[in-house]
């Protein structure tokens, strides 16, 4: 586990680890399975579906497993995007771009680590 990497793409790994009990191999399994969560990919096919209500139930989840992991960025910058969701809107103005950065980023860093 890259903590300079993961850091810089916004995780919070010293905050990660006393989630899991200063566990860091399954703290670092949890990370290691964070890109096969669908969640981020189903937001994305719900807001093109126009489907708030489904934008939003992904969205919530993925605010949770960001929460969970200590992915502070990205948790942050869900946040608002899941109000919006939540009101049945797919106004998402300029809030997309944030979470779609920074979960790219948080992929790139958890695929340098390996």
């Amino acid at each position: 586990m890259n903590m300079f990497k993961l850091s810089k793409a916004g995780i919070n790994v010293n905050e990660g680890l006393k989630r899991f009990s200063g566990n860091a191999q399954l703290y670092e399994r949890f990370l290691d399975k964070f890109p096969l969560d669908p969640n981020y990919a189903a937001m994305g096919e719900s807001v093109k579906a126009k489907d708030a209500r489904a934008a939003f139930a992904a969205a919530h989840a993925l605010k949770g497993v960001a929460g969970n992991l200590s992915m502070t960025r990205l948790y942050t910058d869900l946040v608002p995007l899941v109000e919006v969701f939540r009101k049945g809107s797919l106004d998402t103005g300029g809030l997309w771009e944030p979470v779609s950065h920074d979960y790219e980023e948080i992929i790139q860093a958890l695929q340098e680590t390996e």
